[in-house]
């Protein structure tokens, strides 16, 4: 069955935005008939960079992490508690596997915010993320000879 010019593939008029884009963080609590509570909104608003973290398209990962840093480090606008329960939670292994990631700037920008999360997170707090983060480092270091 053909779709008609003015549809896209999923039947939806071309042109206009899902539901979820129209939606929001605060009109997606009353939709589900949940609330959510400050943690849950805020990854709303960060989830999709996250998720690009992993995309094939490099240029796509790079846009991801600078967004990403700025509004989680330098813009200095979010919760330091937010931002390290999503750390610990979300980002630590796309932010990981950055590590070995074919760009410069991806690879930079990855060990320089996880840096700076490590700073923000209590030791006590770091015990499931080490093991990662050490096989990352071991997994950049170990080759011969050493990737720049």
């Amino acid at each position: 069955v053909a779709v008609p010019a003015s549809r896209g593939a999923y039947g939806r008029a071309r042109g206009r935005p899902c539901a979820s884009c129209v939606l929001g963080p605060i009109r997606v609590r009353a939709w589900t008939g949940r609330s959510m509570d400050g943690y849950q909104e805020f990854l709303l608003t960060v989830r999709r960079d996250i998720n690009c973290l992993s995309d094939s398209d490099r240029m796509v990962r790079r846009g991801a992490i600078i967004r990403l840093e700025k509004t989680l480090l330098s813009s200095g606008k979010t919760s330091s508690d937010l931002v390290r329960r999503l750390f610990l939670e979300e980002l630590h292994k796309p932010l990981f596997r950055l590590f070995a990631d074919q760009t410069e700037k991806c690879r930079e920008l990855s060990v320089s915010m996880t840096s700076q999360f490590v700073d923000l997170v209590p030791v006590e707090d770091l015990d499931n993320v080490l093991p990662l983060l050490l096989a990352a480092l071991l997994g950049r270091f170990r080759t011969l000879p050493f990737p720049e």
